[in-house]
């Protein structure tokens, strides 16, 4: 089903021929156990187009996707915010890597996404590079610290945008979880004014965050497939 090679101490995932579309998602091993499902339901949002996906292994999840410091809040693990660390072996190591090795052309459009706080590092991304043409971000943890803020003083620099999450999410009995369907409908609302209302999607899904995320995570991918292919992007 898929391919794993390691890049200078990384591994990553490939599935997938050259194509116009290349995903590029940040995940943990657990998730390769569900990673089918998530493409076939992007097959099934797309239609059938063609795209490379490539999984890029997270080993320290908490460090490696955080924009900032930040403490702990489900359990003794703070938040170390490496995550322009993350970016840049993106920038520098990961897509000229996979420019050569599988002749990505140079019209390539390349998405961003994932669930959770690879959702959130796929928005804050969006706010730092204009180097991916569309973000989906399922679930993202938008209750982190201070992410509203950054988010109401910045601009995301990609074309489309897929937000999605929980209705149960809305409306979480935690303190900092509270914060997440108020500030995800911020964060929608801005991004609509910025890309306008075809190219910024917002869904809610049944359930809370724990359930089907690598249903949401396809959906999304699959979706911004649709829009970057309809308005040509």
């Amino acid at each position: 089903m898929h391919k794993e090679e390691q890049l200078n101490g990384k591994t990553i995932v490939v599935v997938g021929e050259a194509s116009d579309i290349c995903i590029v998602q940040p995940l943990e091993r657990r998730e390769l156990a569900l990673l089918q499902n998530e493409l076939d339901q992007i097959n099934i949002e797309a239609d059938g187009t063609e795209y490379l996906f490539v999984g890029m292994e997270i080993t320290d999840w908490n460090g490696d996707l955080s924009p900032w410091e930040s403490k702990a809040v489900f359990s003794n693990k703070a938040f170390s915010g490496n995550a322009a660390s993350t970016l840049r072996f993106i920038e520098e190591q990961l897509l000229p890597y996979l420019q050569v090795k599988y002749g990505l052309r140079d019209d390539t459009r390349y998405l961003l996404g994932g669930y959770s706080l690879a959702g959130l590092f796929a928005l804050w991304t969006s706010l730092q590079t204009d180097l991916f043409t569309g973000i989906a971000a399922a679930s993202p943890s938008v209750w982190y610290n201070n992410w509203d803020l950054y988010a109401s003083r910045h601009t995301t620099k990609a074309k489309a945008v897929y937000l999605s999450l929980g209705d149960a999410e809305a409306s979480a009995n935690h303190p900092i979880l509270s914060k997440t369907g108020t500030n995800i409908e911020k964060l929608h609302q801005q991004m609509r004014e910025q890309l306008g209302a075809e190219h910024c999607v917002f869904e809610w899904n049944k359930g809370g965050h724990f359930q089907f995320p690598e249903i949401r995570t396809g959906k999304g991918f699959g979706k911004l497939i649709k829009i970057i292919k309809t308005a040509r992007l």
